[in-house]
């Protein structure tokens, strides 16, 4: 074959050949404000975008919210008492996110319960 013949062939091939799909992160996060307010996000495409977000949701609630979790291709969960205290954790399933979530915060300061969870789609 001629090399032209050959090069259209080639590139004809790389256009018909199934290809891999790019892997995609997905991020989320969690900010809390003193008085439990609170900013959830999630299937941002970086980190940062997902903090603000949460940043964005929690100061529209109320003052002081500091950024409390951040999360990628996983699921993130807050817990919290009756009190305001709150932990936060992520896991690579909700119930394990959860799960950690509610121990933390019984672990530092009890009568904790899943105030919120979310996932980033996979």
């Amino acid at each position: 074959m001629k090399p032209v013949l050959l090069t259209i062939l080639a590139t004809f091939m790389l256009l018909i050949a199934p290809q891999k799909a790019d892997a995609r992160d997905y991020f989320g996060a969690y900010a809390v404000a003193p008085n439990g307010a609170y900013g959830v996000s999630w299937d941002y495409s970086t980190r940062w975008e997902a903090t603000d977000r949460a940043m964005a949701e929690c100061r529209a609630r109320a003052r002081g919210c500091r950024s409390a979790l951040w999360f990628r291709n996983a699921c993130g969960a807050l817990a919290m008492n009756n009190y305001n205290d709150w932990a936060t954790a992520w896991g690579t399933n909700r119930g394990i996110a959860q799960n950690k979530a509610r121990r933390n915060c019984n672990n530092r300061f009890g009568g904790c319960y899943i105030k919120h969870w979310a996932c980033t789609t996979r």
